[in-house]
């Protein structure tokens, strides 16, 4: 089955320019307006988003026919920069087209939209039998992630054995919990303050080209609904919608070491561990 590797980085960083502007050692002002993805880590000052593009390098994935990236009209420029720079081809590349964050779409809006527009799947979403893998774009892992096992455990078990998508899950604490999507494993997705789980959901996820066709008809429903984004907004209110269903079948796999850079202090964090190693 051909694979196509969705990287979401239309986000506008908000937290990260927030918490830049006040720090006081104003020691990261240079980094204001660089988009997460492409923040600079370790002793070469490589961009997030490349340590991704190594680790599909070394599962043999082919960069120019499989990864792709959504991202936005702002941060558009950057990313097309980075992409010349690391030989990716820059019609991998798009914009949803917008400017703000108050007018952003989402990360389920934008792995729709992107969908359609690099032609993966027709109104009858049968063009080619595509299966996807979304990955947040300012989230990476500790070394050793084993990309290349957690596809071939899809492909083995879940495409052929029992027809479901793949999601990773990471453990955190009491303290923790409410700032993440929780997955109990042997019931349904719940709120955090309902369930006793600790298994968190980064965004990284394998999802058979069924369950990205269910991906429209949850925005349609909800857009009837007249929700508002952040009710359709994290790829993990798709998946507590096709879970509580009856829709769609998923199957965890444990990950460690997942590393976020969402706020300053994310930041630092990942620096220090990548210059560190």
């Amino acid at each position: 089955m051909p694979l196509k590797i969705l990287i979401l980085a239309a986000g506008y960083g908000t937290r990260l320019q927030r918490d830049i502007l006040a720090d006081p050692t104003q020691q990261f002002k240079n980094r204001l307006n660089t988009p997460k993805p492409l923040l600079p880590l370790g002793p070469n000052n490589d961009a997030l988003l490349t340590y991704w593009l190594n680790i599909f390098r070394e599962a043999k994935i082919e960069i120019a026919t499989a990864v792709f990236i959504v991202t936005n009209a702002l941060y558009y420029p950057q990313f097309v920069s980075w992409a010349q720079e690391q030989g990716v081809p820059t019609q991998n590349i798009v914009s949803d087209g917008t400017e703000t964050n108050e007018t952003r779409v989402g990360a389920v809006g934008d792995v729709a939209f992107a969908v359609k527009h690099f032609g993966w799947f027709k109104d009858t979403w049968s063009k080619e039998n595509v299966d996807l893998c979304i990955i947040a774009g300012d989230t990476l892992f500790q070394k050793g992630f084993p990309f290349e096992k957690l596809w071939r455990v899809y492909e083995k078990k879940c495409k052929k054995e029992y027809d479901a998508s793949l999601v990773t899950t990471h453990h955190v604490s009491d303290e923790e919990v409410s700032k993440f999507g929780i997955l109990s494993l042997e019931e349904e997705m719940e709120e955090p303050e309902k369930t006793i789980s600790r298994n968190a959901c980064p965004c990284f996820y394998f999802f058979r080209r069924e369950m990205v066709g269910l991906l429209r008809v949850f925005l349609q429903e909800s857009e009837q609904r007249g929700d508002p984004l952040d009710k359709r907004d994290a790829i993990g209110k798709v998946l507590a919608w096709g879970i509580n269903g009856g829709l769609e079948t998923f199957y965890a796999v444990r990950v460690e070491g997942r590393i976020d850079v969402g706020d300053l202090q994310g930041y630092i964090e990942a620096r220090k561990y990548f210059e560190n190693i």
